[in-house]
């Protein structure tokens, strides 16, 4: 797409929603649609101009089967079991009653489940309706090889957007390439439940180094809104969007990047395929171990390529204080993400989807990320 000059653009707030924003809609109920509604709205009255990059349209169908499915196994798991009766009580008229009560009821959840599943898939839908207008109202930002390439470098260096130090998925960060490269020149807010994007130390801001990043470029501002409603409410200056279904959205968009999050990556292949066909040695010199301190040259090679649990910390470090006995499992009970507890110094992150790892989580724990502190113990 040609790039944008503010000559040739209106003045209307540029928005981009993150794929897990469109997925929660699909977790709530019909009352929360209202939002893609206004959204439609506001662009029509030239108030707001839709961004939908390329990325952000791929996660969308990518991950949309999941989310649903997820959806409607939930809505099966809810279906009532039979009630034990005593045998004294068997073949009363009453005990039959009830048997017969909640043979009926399982019946009906379970077609409530099947119409959800097969509403959520068509596109004759509403909530299908409403998006694939907003798609279709939207600038469609497409992305080239560059972007692609920049966005995995990016990665590799630990720059946010991104999940942590040993999750392979940069997605996030082609997104942010994309918009970099195509909309500096213009205040941007974005939509996402994805701490990826998120000052830790400040919720519900942007991360300051992307804010940074971004007014260098063009000078200009950029907004981190946890739900669409909010910033409804914002453009509008009025509650459209109630607080209840504000709450709504928020909750279903974290139960989406819940599981998007604890599903392995496509990105992740995507990445090493990726690698594999276009990117030369990419080194990586004068890095700080965050175990000893000392500085280490880090070289990544298309054949060459190691990856370790903690890739801030030299090879010796990393032998060291590797994948070994030492380290417990425990599962924030905030985040649900999994992580390594050394018994004596060091914690080290990893995915929730690890394998091997996920049936023997110690629950009811706080990572050190959600803390939002680096104590002595923990290396986060």
């Amino acid at each position: 797409m040609p790039v944008p000059t503010q000559n040739n653009q209106s003045k209307s707030i540029r928005v981009v929603l993150d794929a897990n924003i469109y997925l929660s809609f699909y977790q709530t109920g019909e009352g929360s649609l209202k939002s893609l509604e206004e959204l439609g709205k506001l662009i029509d009255k030239d108030k707001v101009t839709l961004l939908l990059p390329q990325q952000v349209l791929d996660e969308f169908n990518r991950n949309k089967p999941g989310i649903i499915q997820a959806h409607y196994l939930e809505l099966i798991k809810s279906k009532p079991t039979s009630v034990g009766v005593a045998v004294m009580m068997k073949g009363l008229s009453e005990t039959e009653r009830i048997l017969q009560s909640y043979k009926k009821l399982a019946t009906a959840v379970t077609n409530l489940a099947d119409k959800y599943k097969k509403r959520s898939l068509s596109n004759r839908s509403k909530i299908n309706k409403l998006i694939l207008n907003l798609f279709s109202k939207a600038e469609l930002v497409e992305h080239d090889d560059s972007i692609v390439q920049t966005a995995y470098v990016r990665y590799l260096k630990g720059n946010p957007p991104r999940k942590g130090r040993d999750d392979l998925s940069y997605g996030d960060g082609i997104i942010w390439e994309t918009l970099l490269a195509n909309y500096s020149i213009f205040d941007l807010v974005i939509i996402s439940a994805d701490h990826d994007w998120e000052d830790l130390s400040n919720e519900g801001t942007i991360h300051p180094f992307l804010a940074s990043e971004w007014k260098k470029k063009g000078s200009k501002m950029i907004t981190l809104y946890p739900s669409l409603g909010r910033l409804i409410n914002k453009i509008k200056k009025a509650q459209t969007i109630e607080p209840e279904e504000i709450c709504r959205e928020e909750r279903a968009s974290a139960v989406v990047t819940r599981i998007i999050s604890t599903s392995p990556s496509a990105s992740a292949d995507m990445g090493m395929s990726y690698l594999n066909n276009t990117l030369s040695v990419i080194s990586f010199e004068g890095r700080q171990c965050t175990m000893c301190g000392n500085n280490f040259y880090d070289n990544f090679g298309i054949k060459t390529m190691v990856f370790r649990i903690n890739s801030d910390c030299c090879e010796n470090c990393n032998t060291k204080y590797g994948y070994t006995t030492d380290y417990s499992v425990a599962q924030c009970n905030k985040c649900c993400r999994n992580f390594y507890e050394k018994t004596d110094k060091y914690s080290i992150f990893v995915p929730a989807y690890s394998p091997g790892i996920s049936s023997a989580v110690d629950s009811g724990k706080i990572c050190p990320l959600c803390r939002g502190e680096c104590s002595k113990d923990a290396m986060c």
